[in-house]
């Protein structure tokens, strides 16, 4: 038998469209990972980053590209994430 597996990849730029997707990939028939999204121009970044991370399925982030670039605390994010 084939499985289809998906990596679900948030399209709004919200913590609740990612904690969404998070939930929906509890069941098992095919969400095998999430990339979410977070508020880097929020002060709270870190910790959201932390919350997300604790989920096996959280892969990865999204980026708002042209909110992205504009942000000041783009290069904070990409050294927190190298870690």
């Amino acid at each position: 038998m084939w499985y289809r597996k998906t990596i679900a990849v948030q399209a709004a730029p919200t913590i609740e469209e990612t904690e969404f997707i998070l939930s929906l990939s509890e069941r098992p028939e095919s969400i095998i990972g999430v990339i979410g999204w977070i508020d880097i121009d929020n002060s709270s970044y870190e910790k959201q980053l932390e919350t997300f991370r604790k989920n096996p399925k959280f892969v990865g982030i999204c980026f708002m590209i042209p909110i992205w670039i504009k942000s000041k605390l783009f290069e904070s994010v990409l050294l927190f994430l190298e870690y």
